[in-house]
């Protein structure tokens, strides 16, 4: 999809958790309503909800019992910046061809909640840049999994049938990466610009190094996700990167983002971090639809 819609929502202290979990279930009744099916064969709205760790466990306090593993994000920090830990309680991620349907799914998520239960909300607009590539240039996701079956593999839990989400938002340095040569960039991620061919030589600091474990020519990584991220911003303002990949277990994420910080033996650094910051941070645990509508229905019942 061309469009992504990233909304991250934090309750307000007096909000009850079930009301809004039972305005947020409502979500695929707005998307028929904005895109019915027999119209949106192009522009059908695909959509997840995800949920923060201190929300699930009071809409699921038996979580453990359920093989969901507590998903805690917590900040790291290192000599070229920190990834910061910033919460929330909800988040959606919407993908769909019509920038303007995604701003409507949102206005009727938001409108739509309980009087007073919404503290603040950030909806972040992405979109695809370049064919797959991120603003450095480089192009993106070029790991990921391509078969759907792997794809699968690799970012659904086998015990749960949900999904863990990273979700950060990433600034860069627009005149720095303008005013930084080729092969400079190149030698910060690992890869030429161009075509993404792997450098022979990258450094152990390059970002493919930190995130497959190794410097070394053709090693696999020891951790996969699916990444589903993309650009976003305005050249008068901020622009970047939204982050947001899926993974089975929460250990691929936690590996990654060690390596990146520095948090290893080695306590080397991601070059990445040398042209972008990291401004916000959280893990998200995105139930199956079938557990989803348990989840909601289960949250109607109580009285």
């Amino acid at each position: 999809k061309e469009h992504s819609l990233f909304l991250t929502i934090h309750l307000s202290p007096i909000a009850s958790p079930q009301e809004f979990l039972e305005s947020v279930g409502h979500i695929e009744r707005y998307v028929d309503s904005i895109c019915p099916r027999h119209l949106c064969r192009e522009d059908e709205i695909l959509y997840g909800v995800g949920f923060g760790f201190d929300f699930f466990r009071k809409i699921s306090p038996d979580f453990g019992h359920k093989k969901v593993e507590p998903f805690k994000y917590h900040e790291r920090s290192g000599a070229l910046g920190r990834l910061p830990k910033t919460g929330g309680d909800i988040f959606i991620h919407a993908k769909c061809n019509n920038y303007g349907k995604l701003f409507e799914l949102t206005q009727a998520i938001i409108n739509n909640l309980p009087p007073r239960s919404v503290d603040r909300f950030e909806d972040i607009y992405g979109w695809v840049y370049r064919n797959g590539r991120d603003l450095s240039g480089f192009i993106d996701g070029t790991m990921n999994p391509r078969d759907p079956d792997e794809r699968a593999e690799v970012a659904i839990n086998t015990y749960t049938g949900g999904s863990y989400g990273l979700v950060q938002k990433w600034i860069h340095d627009m005149d720095l990466l303008r005013s930084t040569p080729d092969n400079i960039k190149e030698k910060w991620i690992g890869r030429t610009i161009e075509h993404s061919f792997v450098l022979h030589d990258k450094s152990i600091t390059s970002h493919i190094a930190r995130m497959i474990g190794s410097a070394e020519r053709g090693k696999w990584p020891k951790f996969r996700i699916v990444r589903q991220s993309q650009p976003y911003g305005t050249l008068s303002g901020e622009a970047g990167l939204l982050f947001l990949a899926y993974a089975a277990e929460i250990k691929n994420f936690n590996f990654m983002l060690d390596r990146m910080t520095g948090d290893t033996e080695d306590r080397e650094i991601d070059d990445v971090m040398r042209f972008s910051h990291c401004v916000t941070g959280n893990y998200w645990y995105f139930p199956s639809q079938e557990e989803l509508t348990r989840l909601v229905t289960m949250g109607k019942l109580e009285p």
